[in-house]
């Protein structure tokens, strides 16, 4: 299993737009790939459609929210405790994938 890692802090709209697309991911659907986003203390609220995605426990994402901006770091850690995947695949929220993408990593 790949666990893919997503550090935020107040960049929610590419964080939505990546988690988007990697959600639906054949992979993530399948249980071989999950996603994980990491909240380093964003300012302001989580975006609902995210929430939302979170509590479909089916979609393979989930959310970690650090009450403290350790750093990216910090973030990356965060995550990595919390993975199930053998392999880590650390992504910018900036990164922007095709929906077949996953399946090539």
């Amino acid at each position: 299993m790949l666990t893919v890692v997503i550090v935020n802090y107040n960049n929610w709209p590419d964080v939505r737009r990546l988690v988007s697309t990697l959600a639906r991911a054949i992979e993530v659907s399948a249980g071989d790939a999950e996603v994980v986003v990491v909240d380093n203390d964003s300012q302001g609220p989580i975006p609902a459609e995210l929430h939302a995605a979170v509590s479909e426990t089916a979609t393979g994402v989930r959310l970690v929210v650090r009450d403290d901006n350790g750093g990216f770091a910090a973030g990356v850690n965060a995550g990595w405790h919390v993975a199930r995947g053998r392999w880590l695949l650390v992504l910018n929220p900036d990164v922007v994938v095709s929906d077949h993408w996953l399946g090539a990593v």
